[in-house]
């Protein structure tokens, strides 16, 4: 299939990445400064325009993780949010500054129930304080974004008014979001072009949208937006986010290429990075990818029936509308084995978007490569991927330490587990019984440590194909309103699940390691 023509009068569509905001605040998918950093660089590799980064003034661990991808970054914008108020602003304008290409994004509430009851202003109050934002976060870039907060129940007019305003004030991109996934895309599509066809100096601004998929059309109105004259989606990778997520940026980047005969735009996404990015975000947040997920789910290009079977092997586009390797498919191919060395090793990391932070931690990492590859011989990208993510690799973080494992299982009898471990600078061990393996296995781990933590989530997917693929284990605990998820890999689902579990008591335990901590509902 040949990449897609560029029509003279097609215009560039910005593509604007929350994942490390927005997507960050799904119940449990806080992530750690290096998580967000390892993030950020793929999001780079993948050439988002912007990389929302963090809400800096949330958390001091938010800050410094917004200021570090900010000196790291080079090829996208690195993006701050903040509320209407001059404390918020000054906060993400600090954590921008080392940016090569910073931007400020500022918003307030517009809806009558939000100013109602929410921020307890009147509108003109409201407006007064958006311009005042707007003069605020200039003191820093240039580069600011204004977003009036649930548009999509605002005041028509009140918004026109409002958006005039912050357009006229030094706002660069305008940004509408359907903030509770409300409305639908004929509903959203005339919105956006009532607005631009209202407000005055319209053209002044790039006009964004950013959809919630509370009812599962946040793609859908997005892509209406994008029709009706906007020119930068807010998205996630995988559609994370909070309640029912966001738009998903392989969807909204991939509908726009293939279609390129319907869409007026186009975008400089290098579209082969998308399932690295993908499969990078489910390890470090623990939220698998359904299989049927379209893009990059593992099901997007398996054909079962023989009809299409057929079809596909005579020409693949009788039912195939995008080539699985130009999404990033076909790099997921074997890349190491058992008598590969360190450089290879080291390189194939790179290739990934994948830079450790030390010499030891290298070594720790090619060490537990080569033990891997003489379990399974076939070491897959995808198993780099969750080799890396164990925390593990950085012992002098871990006041829990996974040592071994024995369980005794037999039909018909009680099962058993014995679990050896670190806690702090002792070595423990504990055994006992429970309903099945892996309870039998936490239990042992629980009357070690005695965190009074709740199990919210167990979770194992098989990170390759085959008898001897790797399992991935997601544990989600919760203590005190806290929720953290644990992720642990191993070729023994058993010794997975227990890495999980003990990944997942570390974070609980380091409070300061989790930038924005996630409360339960």
């Amino acid at each position: 299939m040949s990449e897609p023509s560029t029509k003279p009068e097609q215009q560039h569509l910005f593509i604007f990445d929350t994942t490390l905001r927005d997507g960050e605040q799904s119940p449990g998918a806080s992530m750690t400064r290096e998580e967000k950093l390892r993030i950020a660089r793929q999001l780079e590799r993948l050439k988002v325009d912007v990389i929302e980064a963090g809400f800096p003034a949330s958390s001091n661990g938010d800050f410094e993780a917004v200021r570090e991808i900010a000196r790291a970054i080079r090829d996208s914008t690195v993006c701050g949010l903040a509320r209407a108020n001059e404390n918020d602003i000054a906060r993400c304008g600090e954590a921008i500054k080392p940016a090569q290409s910073g931007r400020v994004h500022t918003f307030i509430a517009s809806s009558p129930i939000h100013m109602q009851m929410k921020l307890r202003m009147s509108p003109d109050q409201v407006l007064e304080q958006a311009v005042k934002a707007i003069g605020w976060a200039r003191r820093y870039t240039d580069n600011v974004e204004f977003s009036p907060e649930d548009a999509g129940r605002s005041e028509p007019d009140f918004l026109c008014r409002l958006l005039e305003a912050v357009i006229r004030a030094g706002a660069t991109t305008v940004n509408i979001p359907d903030t509770v996934g409300y409305t639908t895309p004929w509903q959203f599509g005339e919105l956006i072009r009532s607005l631009r066809e209202r407000v005055p100096n319209a053209g002044k601004a790039v006009w964004s949208v950013h959809c919630h998929n509370d009812l599962g059309l946040a793609v859908a109105n997005s892509l209406a937006a994008v029709m009706n004259g906007a020119r930068q989606v807010e998205c996630t990778v995988n559609g994370l986010g909070e309640r029912a997520g966001n738009a998903s940026l392989e969807e909204v980047v991939m509908a726009v290429r293939t279609r390129h005969d319907v869409f007026p735009c186009t975008t400089r996404i290098d579209t082969t990075q998308i399932v690295p990015a993908s499969k990078l975000v489910s390890s470090v947040t623990g939220f698998p990818v359904q299989p049927n997920k379209a893009i990059v789910g593992a099901n997007a290009f398996a054909h079962e029936s023989g009809i299409h079977q057929d079809g596909v092997l005579k020409h693949r586009e009788t039912y195939e509308i995008m080539r699985a390797e130009d999404v990033g498919w076909a790099t997921n191919k074997l890349s190491l084995g058992k008598l590969s060395g360190r450089n290879a090793f080291r390189t194939r990391l790179a290739e990934l978007g994948i830079e450790l932070p030390s010499e030891e931690t290298l070594n720790a990492a090619f060490a537990r490569f080569k033990e891997l590859a003489d379990k399974k011989g076939q070491v897959f990208d995808e198993d780099l991927q969750a080799l890396v993510s164990d925390e593990a690799l950085t012992p002098e973080r871990e006041h829990y330490k996974f040592l071994s494992l024995k369980v005794v299982s037999e039909t018909g009898e009680v099962p058993q587990a014995r679990v050896a471990m670190s806690v702090g600078e002792r070595e423990a061990s504990s055994e006992t019984d429970g309903d099945g393996p892996v309870d039998a296995t936490f239990k042992a781990i629980e009357r070690m440590v005695s965190s009074g933590s709740k199990l919210l989530l167990f979770s194992v997917n098989a990170i390759t194909t085959g008898t001897d693929a790797q399992g991935e284990v997601t544990v989600r605990l919760e203590r005190d309103g806290r929720v953290v998820n644990g992720n642990g890999a191993d070729t023994d689902i058993l010794v997975a699940s227990a890495k999980a579990y003990i990944n997942a008591l570390n974070k609980l335990h380091d409070r300061g390691e989790r930038l924005n901590p996630q409360l339960a509902a």
